[in-house]
């Protein structure tokens, strides 16, 4: 139940970055093994995680996996 209070909190925190653009709904399963990306984004997962990764791309953005666990905070992006 914190888990999911927890992620729902970091969602709404990440969906109000005004420079992050929102990335689509992908049909990715519920395991949570958290990868920082290179945009300052935590994502849930490795299929979450390419999922923005396609959406952004189409928009012109690059993003790549900096470490396996979370980001400190969403700070905009990082040179890949």
């Amino acid at each position: 139940m914190k888990l999911i209070l927890v992620c729902s909190l970091l969602t709404v925190l990440v969906s109000a970055h005004e420079n992050y653009p929102p990335t689509p709904s992908c049909p990715c399963g519920r395991v949570y093994m958290p990868l920082c990306a290179s945009n300052g984004v935590t994502y849930n997962n490795m299929c979450e995680f390419e999922c923005a990764h396609r959406h952004l791309a189409q928009m012109g953005y690059h993003i790549g996996v900096i470490r396996e666990g979370r980001c400190e905070e969403p700070s905009g992006f990082y040179e890949v």
